[in-house]
């Protein structure tokens, strides 16, 4: 299977020095972390062993639109302006990457429950306020039943339609895998 990700002109040349592209936790931000530890728990248990000690997934796209699977670098926002980076295509096999709904992760950024639909939504709605909590609460997850809930809610995400925008995680991209390389500046 063919995917890309974009990284900046810095992290390619880490990957070449090393011969493997890996993730780097210490440029996630701080109230991002929770969902990405979480995502690095459901990754530990879905995939192959990554081999070495890797915290933090490459993310990668599988689908970027509705009408393309390779990222469009004439896009604004895949790195800050004037920022030289890298599309890297690279083939992994599929049992090595996990993929999501892109829509879908913004639940888990934000630490926000992923409805499967209206009644669930107000179903766990009256059960936050049945516990006397308000959203913010819910949002920090103080509350162990709403943090269960919400963190169970996520795993929807892995399960997408064909029109999805699908992302991919991966443990490491390694440099042979690596099929084009195509830089450019950020807009």
């Amino acid at each position: 299977m063919i995917l890309w990700t974009i990284q900046t002109d810095e992290a390619w040349a880490l990957a070449e020095y090393r011969g493997v592209l890996i993730g780097d936790g210490r440029r996630v931000n701080a109230e991002c972390r929770p969902a990405y530890r979480w995502l690095t728990a459901v990754m530990r248990r879905r995939l192959p062993s990554p081999g070495r000690r890797v915290t933090t997934p490459i993310w990668a796209w599988r689908r970027w639109s509705e009408t393309s699977a390779r990222p469009d670098l004439r896009v604004r926002g895949h790195v800050p302006p004037r920022v030289r980076a890298v599309r890297l295509e690279f083939a992994i096999d599929p049992a090595h990457a996990l993929f999501s709904d892109f829509e879908a992760w913004h639940y888990a950024l934000n630490g926000l429950y992923f409805p499967k639909n209206e009644a669930d939504d107000r179903r766990f709605a009256a059960q936050w306020r049945k516990r006397g909590l308000d959203p913010p609460q819910i949002m920090l997850r103080r509350d162990m039943w709403a943090r269960r809930a919400i963190e169970q809610s996520w795993h929807r995400m892995f399960a997408f339609g064909d029109d999805a925008i699908v992302q991919a995680c991966v443990w490491e991209v390694p440099l042979p895998a690596v099929t084009r390389v195509t830089t450019f500046v950020g807009r």
